[in-house]
């Protein structure tokens, strides 16, 4: 059994995107590259926690928009792979997460 850490909100839709068969051609690897250069510039600590699957989630929200400004059509491939009700889901499960993170931060 795999454990369900909060990095897999972020995760599994990701994965269920590169499934979709919404990438034609060399689409998916341009995603992956302006991931992994943002990644990559996010430094070693941030992306070892991503791949370790332990990023914050505020980590991941700078590792997201990173990646859409690299690439931006990203957005319409979201809205197109995952379908607009699993994509309204997908953003208020982050939308969420970020602000129990946030207000978890300010409590303390």
């Amino acid at each position: 059994m795999v454990d369900d850490r909060p990095v897999h909100a972020f995760t599994g839709a990701l994965s269920a995107l590169m499934a979709s068969g919404t990438f034609h051609g060399n689409e998916l690897n341009a995603l992956l590259d302006a991931a992994f250069s943002s990644l990559h510039g996010a430094g070693n600590e941030a992306y070892a926690a991503v791949l370790r699957d332990t990023a914050s989630t505020r980590e991941l929200i700078t590792f997201l928009r990173r990646t859409s400004v690299r690439h931006p059509a990203v957005w319409t491939k979201v809205a197109s792979g995952l379908g607009p009700s699993a994509s309204l889901r997908w953003a208020r499960t982050v939308a969420s997460r970020a602000f129990l993170e946030a207000t978890s931060r300010a409590a303390r």
